[in-house]
């Protein structure tokens, strides 16, 4: 989930795929989409990054940067549609759990610094997200 582009949208479902090399390199794919009174607003994003962690047992944590591009739409019914390309710097950090020899918990984090055009003006802006799910290790 993380927070959406317009300003009354507040949290957007969304998910995340990533795989990441055992050298630190990662690439994920990010989407995520929600409906407000009148509108839809659905995001993707591609990323790519480098991460550095420690395991303890069966814990692990870790750090990292990721940057990427994508695009964001506003649909409706009433309003004309907008789009946006984004570009995106997002300093993320994680923690996992073994449960399995190959397979983990994992809780990731990010603050995305995001800059796109938002009401017919370029936007700064800060966007946190956060994700829960499966890590399997190939």
């Amino acid at each position: 989930m993380s927070e959406g582009v317009a300003q009354d949208l507040g949290i957007v479902p969304g998910a995340r795929a990533e795989l990441r090399l055992p050298q630190g390199w990662s690439v994920a794919i990010v989407g995520d989409s929600r409906t407000h009174i009148n509108y839809r607003e659905s995001s993707t994003a591609l990323l790519a990054g480098y991460h550095v962690g420690v395991t303890t047992g069966p814990f692990t944590a870790w750090a990292g940067l990721e940057l990427g591009v994508g695009v964001v739409a506003q649909t409706s019914t009433v309003l004309p549609d907008a789009y946006s390309a984004e570009g995106i710097a997002a300093p993320c950090g994680g923690l996992g759990l073994r449960v399995a020899d190959h397979a983990a918990i994992g809780l990731e984090a990010a603050l995305s610094f995001v800059v796109l055009r938002r009401d017919g003006a370029t936007a700064a802006l800060a966007l946190p997200a956060a994700w829960l799910g499966a890590v399997v290790d190939l």
